[in-house]
């Protein structure tokens, strides 16, 4: 039996799918969704997250989740234990963060990204030497 490759999503199907995913990275900022759900969500943005990237919406897909993702780093507590789901969560937003290809599409954001990643890291740093 020959291989029949998955149509490629329509326009209309990536539409649907990113306004799906600019809901799920919506959640990442509301209280009132659980962190396993919000865990649950932004696995499947992960998953997809190529997709996402060639699609003709990604430029407006970035303006709305680069300023979520990192209201999420900055105001969410740092986890040690790997097996809570909120250290999971932070862990999985900086590798889509890092997955991010670095295009045009991404300089207008890269001077937020490194302050709150150069933040993230000081605080990091100082968690783990005051337990030292």
């Amino acid at each position: 039996m020959a291989f029949v490759p998955t149509p490629s999503p329509t326009v209309v199907d990536q539409t649907t799918l990113m306004k799906k995913y600019l809901q799920f990275v919506a959640a990442l900022t509301d209280n009132n969704t659980p962190d396993e759900t919000k865990l649950k969500m932004m696995q499947e943005v992960s998953e997809n997250f190529e997709n996402v990237t060639s699609s003709p919406q990604y430029s407006t897909f970035l303006e709305h989740i680069i300023p979520r993702f990192l209201t999420f780093l900055q105001d969410g507590e740092v986890q040690f234990l790997q097996e809570k789901p909120t250290q999971q969560l932070r862990k999985l937003v900086l590798e889509i963060i890092h997955r991010i290809p670095t295009n045009e599409h991404l300089r207008p954001h890269t001077k937020n990204i490194l302050s709150v990643m150069f933040r993230f890291l000081e605080v990091s740093f100082a968690t783990v030497w005051g337990c030292l």
